[in-house]
């Protein structure tokens, strides 16, 4: 069960990784 709390959580998680992804191929 997701809370509402958890949504922006795991948004932020996601574009944390998408961010690591991009800086590590620069």
């Amino acid at each position: 069960v997701l809370l509402e709390r958890d949504v922006p959580l795991g948004v932020g998680a996601f574009l944390v990784g998408i961010i690591d992804e991009q800086l590590a191929v620069h």
